[in-house]
C-alpha cells in the first residue's frame, strides 16, 4: 500500500518546502489600492448613495482610529498606552523592542 507524502519540490532541491513566489509588498499594496479606487468608481457611477456612505467609511474610520489612538497615548493608563504602542508596531510591521530587564521590574 502506497501511503500520500506531502509534495517537497525537485529531487535536487534539498528535499525542503517549495517557496511560494508572492508579488513585492510594494506591489500587493498598489494593486489593492487600485482595485478599491476602481470599486469606489463603479460604486459611485452607479449608486450614489452607496458611494456616499463608502466615502464616509473610508475617511471616518480610519481618522476615528488615529483620535481614539491618540487619546488612548496621552490620557491612559501605562498599561494602555504599551498597548497602544503595540498595535502601531503591529501595523507598520515593525519587531517588538527588547523587554526591560528584571531589576526594573524589582523596584
Amino acid at each position: 500500500m502506497v501511503t500520500p507524502t506531502a509534495d517537497t519540490g525537485r529531487p535536487g532541491d534539498g528535499g525542503g518546502p517549495r517557496q511560494e513566489r508572492r508579488l513585492p509588498r510594494p506591489v500587493r499594496f498598489a494593486v489593492g489600492a487600485g482595485a478599491g479606487v476602481l470599486g469606489e468608481v463603479i460604486l459611485g457611477y452607479h449608486y450614489q448613495t452607496l458611494q456616499t456612505i463608502s466615502m464616509a467609511c473610508d475617511v471616518g474610520l480610519p481618522t476615528l482610529l488615529i483620535l481614539v489612538l491618540i487619546g488612548t497615548i496621552l490620557f491612559g493608563s501605562d498599561d494602555r498606552k504599551e498597548r497602544a504602542f503595540r498595535l502601531l508596531r503591529w501595523i507598520a510591521d515593525k519587531p517588538e523592542p527588547p523587554g526591560p530587564s528584571d531589576e526594573h521590574h524589582s523596584s
